[in-house]
């Protein structure tokens, strides 16, 4: 049993006080899973040391640098996503196709678009503008926003929040869900990244 619970705290008037929320998410792992298969063995990583969200000894909420912060989370998908391909062997540019859906770590609904932006301006290849902003508007309709629900209802949850769009997925789209392949990135602060994939 997987238990991961927090609270999203940030100071009044503060960027960060509309992103508060908090929640708890209890994952039941089991050997031959009957809901939903992690490979473990095979996933993407990265991590940086980096300063861009603290909470010092003494601090009832954490200091922040927002802009820096979103840069880190999007330098992090972008490796662990290309760590992934290359221990899968999937040429880039051909992630996306072969994934029905797609989670990101979200401290705020937006950083979820921000970083389907990202991922579609920066992994396929060869694409003039048209037809690049056309698969980041078709993509993010389907395969990003089923699972934004969660993190639009409770706020951020942090350690909790990727298994909180797959609840969220599932509640959305449960009907059409067996069979696919869902990407999920997970990110926190300091930092480190991982991509991996599930198999529902």
């Amino acid at each position: 049993l997987v238990i991961m619970t927090d609270t999203a705290q940030y100071g009044f008037g503060s960027p960060g006080e509309p992103t508060q929320g908090a929640g708890a998410i209890a994952l039941l792992m089991e050997k031959n899973p009957r809901l939903l298969s992690v490979d473990t063995r095979v996933n993407g990583i990265f991590s940086k040391d980096v300063f861009d969200f603290w909470r010092p000894t003494g601090h009832r909420v954490p200091v922040v640098d927002g802009k820096y912060s979103v840069a880190c989370y999007l330098e992090a998908m972008e490796e662990a996503v290309s760590h992934f391909r290359s221990n899968v062997g999937i040429p880039r540019g051909q992630l996306l196709e072969n994934l029905d859906y797609i989670l990101y770590h979200m401290p705020f609904t937006g950083m979820a678009r921000k970083a389907h932006r990202h991922y579609v301006d920066t992994e396929p290849v060869d694409l003039d503008a048209e037809t690049r902003q056309t698969i980041y508007e078709e993509s993010f309709r389907t395969k990003v926003e089923p699972g934004l629900l969660g993190a639009r209802e409770v706020g951020n949850i942090y350690t909790g929040s990727v298994y909180g769009g797959l609840a969220s997925l599932l509640e959305a789209d449960r009907d059409r869900m067996e069979g696919t392949r869902v990407g999920v990135f997970s990110d926190g602060s300091g930092c480190g990244a991982g991509f991996f994939v599930c198999q529902w």
